[in-house]
């Protein structure tokens, strides 16, 4: 088992894309807010429970990364997760269609190639806590852990 867990992954906070009817400042509800939180930290449990990766964390290269669209930037999560001495970079964000449709979706990359090692997304109805783990422990279940194990 040891040597399974031997590869690093850096799992970057969820990001939130709101395309329906957004708040009139634009920014993330309070209660968003905490449950992209909350996924961040399924995400990052879920995958240590896999015996494949030792998660790193992000908190040195956390503003930066903020700044920035880690799921869209074409690469720019490779150097921040090189930076970091990771073998891999997850990046995920939630994409908020309507308060009833909304998406999960994940990415699993390695930092050297830059090659996609695993990835999916799952549309979940509802906007609560319940709905945005259910959605993730589906995708984990029946995408990524797939993925990862081979």
């Amino acid at each position: 088992m040891a040597a399974e867990s031997s590869r690093t992954a850096a799992v970057f906070a969820f990001e939130f894309l709101d395309t329906g009817v957004a708040s009139p400042d634009g920014q993330v509800s309070a209660a968003e807010r905490q449950r992209l939180d909350r996924l961040t930290q399924q995400l990052r449990q879920d995958l240590a429970a896999t015996g494949k990766f030792r998660i790193v964390s992000t908190d040195s290269v956390a503003q930066e990364a903020e700044k920035i669209n880690l799921f869209a930037c074409e690469g720019c999560e490779l150097q921040l997760a090189r930076t970091l001495g990771s073998d891999v970079v997850v990046t995920g964000f939630v994409h908020k269609v309507s308060n009833l449709i909304l998406g999960i979706r994940v990415q699993v990359k390695d930092t050297q190639s830059g090659k996609l090692l695993a990835g999916g997304s799952v549309d979940i109805r509802g906007n609560t806590d319940e709905s945005w783990s259910r959605g993730l422990k589906y995708l984990m279940r029946n995408r990524l852990i797939p993925q990862v194990a081979q």
